[in-house]
C-alpha cells in the first residue's frame, strides 16, 4: 500500500489529463449528433465541409512551436517566463497568418455561400489553439498535468454548453458556430492570463530580462522541422474528409465526419500519453540521460 501511494502523485495528474481528453472526445461527438437534429442533414453537411477545411488546417497556428519550445526549455538556459513569451508572439503570426490562408481557400474552391461564411467563423478557432497550445506547454514544462486536465475541461465545457444554449434559443446556423466560439475563446483568454500572470510573464524586470535572451532562431527552425512532420501527418490523417467535402454532397460529407470522430476515441490514450506526459521528459532525456 505504502508503495502505492508514492506513485499517487505522480499518476493523479495524467489520469486526469487522460479522463478529461476522453470526456472530452466522448462528449463533442455527442452535442454533435443534437447538432446534426437540430440543424437537419443539408445544413449539418454544409457545416461538416467548413469544418473540414478548418481542421485540416489546425496545425498551422502552432506548426511544431510547442515540440520546438520543450525543445528549448530542455537546454536549460532559458526562463519558463521567456519561452512562453516568445512563444507567444510565434503563435499569434502563425495564426494571423492561417485564417488568412482559410479566407483564400474559400474564395478560391468554389463552395456554397453558406459553408464560406461558416469557415471564416470556425477560422477565428486557430486563435483559440494558439493559446491553448501556450497554456499547454507551460504546465507541461512545470509537469501541472492537473491543471492541464482543468482548463482544457474547462475551456471544452464552455464550448458545450454554450452550443446547448444556442439550440435552445433556435438561433440560425452562424449564430450556432459563432457564439460557442465567441465564449470558448474568451475562456481561453482568461485562463491565459491567470496562467501568464502565475509564471509572471506579463512583468517586468528579471523576467523581461530573461525574455530578450531567448533566440527566436531556434525557435523558428525547430518549429519549422516539427510543423512540416505534423503537417505530413494532419494530411494523411483528415484529408479524407477535406477531399470529400470538395466531391460529394453535404449530407455524405457530415455521415462520414460523426463516424470518422467516433473512431478517433482509439487513437486517443497514446497520443495523450505521448504527446502530452512524456514527450516534455524525453526532450530532457536526449540531452541529459541518453540510455534511458
Amino acid at each position: 500500500m505504502k508503495k502505492i501511494s508514492k506513485l499517487n502523485p505522480k499518476l493523479i495528474g495524467p489520469t486526469l489529463l487522460i479522463i478529461a481528453q476522453y470526456t472530452t472526445q466522448i462528449i463533442g461527438p455527442l452535442v454533435s449528433l443534437l447538432v446534426i437534429r437540430y440543424l437537419g442533414p443539408e445544413q449539418f453537411g454544409l457545416y461538416a465541409s467548413a469544418m473540414a477545411i478548418t481542421a485540416l488546417l489546425s496545425v498551422l497556428p502552432d506548426f511544431g512551436l510547442q515540440q520546438a519550445a520543450l525543445n528549448l526549455n530542455a537546454r536549460r538556459q532559458w526562463s519558463i517566463t521567456g519561452i512562453v513569451k516568445k512563444f507567444f508572439g510565434v503563435g499569434l503570426i502563425y495564426a494571423t497568418l492561417s485564417y488568412i490562408l482559410v479566407a483564400i481557400l474559400f474564395q478560391v474552391i468554389d463552395f456554397q455561400w453558406t459553408t464560406q461564411i461558416v469557415g471564416l467563423i470556425l477560422g477565428l478557432t486557430f486563435f483559440r489553439i494558439s493559446l491553448v497550445t501556450v497554456l499547454n506547454t507551460s504546465l507541461q514544462i512545470q509537469g501541472n498535468y492537473g491543471r492541464m486536465a482543468f482548463w482544457n475541461m474547462l475551456i471544452g465545457s464552455t464550448q458545450w454548453i454554450s452550443t446547448l444554449i444556442c439550440i435552445f434559443m433556435e438561433v440560425d446556423i452562424f449564430g450556432l458556430v459563432l457564439g460557442p466560439i465567441i465564449v470558448s475563446l474568451i475562456a481561453t483568454c482568461f485562463m491565459f492570463l491567470f496562467q501568464g500572470k502565475e509564471i509572471k510573464m506579463f512583468l517586468g524586470g528579471s523576467g523581461a530580462s530573461s525574455i530578450e535572451k531567448v533566440p527566436l532562431g531556434p525557435l523558428l527552425k525547430g518549429s519549422w522541422q516539427f510543423g512540416l512532420a505534423s503537417s505530413m501527418h494532419q494530411l494523411y490523417y483528415k484529408s479524407d474528409v477535406a477531399v470529400l467535402s470538395v466531391f460529394r454532397q453535404p449530407f455524405e460529407v457530415g455521415q462520414y465526419m460523426v463516424a470518422f470522430r467516433l473512431v478517433e476515441l482509439f487513437f486517443l490514450f497514446p497520443g495523450v500519453v505521448f504527446n502530452q506526459v512524456l514527450y516534455p521528459k524525453y526532450c530532457i532525456w536526449c540531452r541529459e540521460n541518453i540510455p534511458k
